[in-house]
């Protein structure tokens, strides 16, 4: 439970009239993860694990538990890491490890609860500024009460302790008993001090303890046992005079616990403290006054039974779970052997894991050499075959009914020669300013699979051969390139450092780098040399799940205008740069075929981001220079974004945008960021590629998406398109004109 500021109570407000039980013995009845929430007038039962509770409150602040009812659990009332909570006048009985626990919790209550019949009444461990005072602590198996050496200034006043031990460890500021006050306490006295600190055989400290004053306080101090130096000054004792009342305690036992439909179930009283009374209540509706009655459950189901025992002292109650099974069946199951591995042959050593499969099986045999002699009476054994050899595995099973065996054959070979992993890699750069793009290549041996983690958090970011990771901000960061087969693992580590530049200017042609802005190097750790980066610029967005994210290059330093996409996946501030080339990238081993107007790297943040499963749509919108289309006698509409993968160039449409007094803007839709060349073919060699093509192969559908881009193009004005078309046509003459006489003079 998540919520605050709830009350969860029984509409009777007693809690044997209202049960939660787990629907799992290895769950929490109840579990509170919120604040301010009250749970009052119920019975938790069923969580029988060890490390599970009838109610867990985890992270809590101001809870109140009280008046209610835990029992059978592992661990009635845990609270850990809880603060401000009140645990009061709840009855704790029967749990298997803890009665009432608290962890890693300061500043709580523990008043007025009954904690009894379970293996620890009340343990505090790693908690401070507690207070326990006015519970009953009673006949706990192993420990009535503990405090660890973690605990300080914690409060432990007028508790009544029966138990046959307690331990208290050397905290800091703890204290055992309070200011002697007037008023009753927990035994009767008219004292209020310390606690009460007996044990079940009347041989605890309080038991023997002398008050010839009768004030219901020791004459003497207790030294409190568990190597600490704590003392309870003012101990609570009965008078001299007086006997203590003896409380009943209840307790029993069945011939069975869980059985076949109709079940006769004998219950034996073993309660203690001299009861008068027995009240059975068998969970099935019905009750007995008898003090060991026989009881038969004619249906099936899962009953809880309850013994409440009085005498003149108190009451006290008992509750245990008895299961009803359907009825059996007459026709007897017999067992069937059958059995799985995960290999049936291999080199030694072998290791085989077999996993029964077997039907109505209640003891498993197994002989792995076939020489008669069982080897494992494990349901799902491993064994290691060390030497080479035909082995024959045996399966026998069996229950109450016969026996059945299976058989299956093993093949051990030599030891196989195995090729181990060798992890290598080389870096174009190992420091420069960030943001840092560095190209890694994978040079590792005898691989079937690797992974890169490039900031040292053990987790693999990309398994590319060849990666360019950027690192963002300034720092040291260890790179590490792990190699696997199916013999083992290798690893190689490496040293990259991202420096901080200083914001002042610097001499000799250096330059300032920022977020946005632009430079005329290429430096900074780039794949691409310095020497070729004409100029390069950066652009930082946020980016978040489904959101559409768009790098602006706001300084118009390159032809790129922007770089976008839809997001897939949180990234946070990241970082994109464009780098415009002054001659063909060293990343790519030749040019496009057409006319290059420029070439340009992308790199979008690390390489491990920007993959299919990261982002969606990627675009890139890029500008030419109306001068180079007229200069170049450039048809506009075989403008080409040219992307360099696999060692090839793949030619990607370019949609024409939009058109200003010195650009024309194009938009391509791309499969992934890298090194690009624009291209775009002269009217003259279009016209010849299409005098050249054969007239049954010229369609209206080869050359309709010139008239489709001519349409899209953004007029500036009324009649726009047909100037443009009409200035495009006159560059073509002029050009096809140009290399005529160019001709002609040669």
């Amino acid at each position: 439970m998540t919520k605050s500021n709830l009350t969860i109570r029984s509409q009777s407000g007693k809690p044997d009239e209202t049960t939660v039980k787990s629907g799992n013995t290895t769950a929490s009845v109840i579990s509170i993860h919120a604040d301010n929430v009250t749970i009052s007038g119920i019975r938790a039962i069923g969580a029988s694990g060890s490390g599970y509770s009838g109610i867990y409150l985890s992270g809590c602040n101001n809870c109140m538990i009280e008046n209610n009812k835990l029992a059978n659990n592992g661990r009635g009332i845990y609270l850990e890491s809880s603060r401000k909570c009140i645990i009061s006048n709840n009855i704790v009985t029967g749990n298997r490890v803890y009665g009432i626990i608290f962890a890693s919790s300061s500043g709580n209550t523990i008043s007025g609860n009954t904690a009894y019949n379970s293996s620890r009444g009340i343990y505090l461990g790693s908690s401070d500024y507690n207070t326990i005072s006015g519970n009953n602590v009673t006949f706990n198996s192993y420990l009535g009460f503990f405090e660890c050496s973690l605990c300080d200034y914690n409060i432990v006043y007028n508790n009544y302790f029966n138990n046959t031990n307690i331990t208290v460890k050397s905290g800091i500021g703890n204290s055992y008993n309070t200011t002697k006050t007037a008023g009753t306490n927990i035994i009767g006295g008219s004292y209020i001090g310390g606690n009460y600190w007996g044990k079940p055989d009347g041989t605890g400290f309080s038991d023997k303890a002398v008050d010839k004053d009768g004030d219901g306080i020791s004459d003497s101090p207790y030294n409190l046992p568990g190597d600490s130096t704590y003392m309870d000054y003012l101990p609570l004792a009965y008078p001299s005079s007086l006997s203590e009342p003896i409380l009943p305690v209840a307790d029993f036992s069945s011939n069975v616990t869980s059985g076949n439909a109709p079940l006769e179930v004998s219950f034996a009283d073993k309660s203690m403290g001299t009861p008068t009374s027995w009240n059975w209540d068998f969970g099935d509706g019905t009750n007995s006054q008898v003090r060991n009655p026989v009881h038969v459950y004619p249906l099936p189901g899962n009953y809880t039974v309850n013994l409440t025992v009085n005498n003149e002292n108190g009451t006290n109650s008992k509750t245990d779970m008895i299961s009803v099974l359907e009825a059996e069946i007459e026709n007897k199951m017999f067992p069937l052997s059958d059995f799985g591995t995960n290999a049936t042959q291999g080199s030694a050593p072998l290791t085989i894991q077999f996993t029964d499969l077997s039907q109505n099986a209640v003891s498993w045999s197994w002989d792995f050499d076939n020489n008669g002699q069982p080897d494992s009476t494990v349901q799902n054994p491993v064994y290691v075959y060390e030497n080479p050899g035909d082995y024959t595995v045996r399966l026998t099973v069996s229950n109450e009914n016969g026996t059945n065996s299976k058989t299956l054959e093993i093949k051990v070979h030599e030891t196989e020669n195995k090729d181990l992993p060798v992890a290598d890699f080389e870096i174009n750069v190992t420091d420069g300013y960030a943001p840092l793009p560095v190209l890694f290549t994978d040079r590792s041996q005898n691989t079937v699979e690797i992974g890169w983690d490039f900031d040292n958090d053990g987790k693999a970011d990309v398994n590319s051969n060849t990666v360019v990771y950027v690192y963002t901000f300034p720092g040291t960061y260890t790179v590490n390139l792990i190699a696997t087969n199916a013999n083992g693992t290798a690893s190689k580590t490496a040293t990259i450092t991202a420096l901080q530049e200083s914001s002042s200017g610097g001499s000799s042609g250096g330059s300032s780098k920022s977020s946005g802005g632009s430079s005329g190097g290429g430096g900074g750790g780039s794949p691409e040399p310095a020497r070729n980066v004409e100029v390069k610029e950066l652009s930082q967005v946020f980016i978040a799940n489904g959101r559409a994210v768009k790098f602006e290059f706001t300084k118009n330093a390159t032809c790129v205008v922007y770089v976008g996409f839809d997001a897939v996946k949180n990234a946070g501030k990241t970082t994109t740069i464009v780098e415009q080339l002054k001659n063909k990238s060293a990343l790519v081993s030749s040019l496009p075929d057409d006319e290059v107007y420029k070439s340009f790297n992308v790199w979008v943040g690390n390489s491990g981001y920007a993959t299919s499963k990261n982002i969606e749509k990627p675009v890139v919108c890029f500008r030419i220079n109306k001068n180079w289309i007229e200069d170049k006698a450039i048809d506009k509409n075989s403008v080409i974004l040219n992307r360099y993968s696999n060692e090839k160039w793949e030619q990607l449409p370019a949609g024409l945008a939009g058109e200003d007094e010195n650009y024309l803007y194009f938009i391509t839709e791309v499969p992934g960021y890298g090194s690009f060349a624009i291209t775009g073919q002269a009217v003259q060699q279009i016209k010849t590629e299409s005098s050249e093509m054969p007239a049954e192969e010229r369609s209206t559908g080869q050359i309709q998406p010139e008239k489709n881009e001519a349409q899209q193009a953004k007029p500036d004005k009324k009649g726009g398109n047909n100037v443009l078309l009409g200035t495009g046509i006159a560059v073509g003459i002029l050009g096809i004109m140009g290399l005529m006489l160019r001709s002609m003079k040669k």
